[in-house]
């Protein structure tokens, strides 16, 4: 199932450049993820005092992309807001559409 919604996020684009298939991931997923919903962080790779692996947040929506970290969405853990990178996340209910649209973000942003 990954592969091929990466291939139809993808198709029609020149994904040698890098601005352009970044840019349709984000269009792709901006319009396709029912926001909000919980994720766990999965990947955290940078240590954090606030956040740590196994952490669930609430994912409020994109807030841009970012070339060494990919698309970094807004999330809440309480009361308070954080920048994250999609990246480092995992749907919590994996019976939802997200779960298969950020599976196949991450999976493509991994072997980019």
């Amino acid at each position: 199932k990954q592969e091929i919604l990466i291939e139809e996020v993808l198709d029609g684009i020149d994904r040698e450049n890098w601005n352009e298939v970044e840019e349709r991931w984000e269009e792709y997923l901006e319009n396709n993820l029912e926001f909000p919903f919980k994720a766990e962080v999965a990947y955290m790779d940078e240590y954090s005092e606030e956040i740590e692996n196994g952490d669930v947040l609430d994912v409020k929506k994109i807030s841009g992309t970012f070339d060494l970290e990919g698309i970094i969405v807004e999330t809440k853990k309480g009361r308070y807001k954080y920048e994250v990178p999609l990246c480092e996340l995992e749907v919590v209910d994996k019976s939802s559409d997200n779960y298969i649209k950020v599976e196949a973000y991450n999976f493509w942003f991994a072997n980019r």
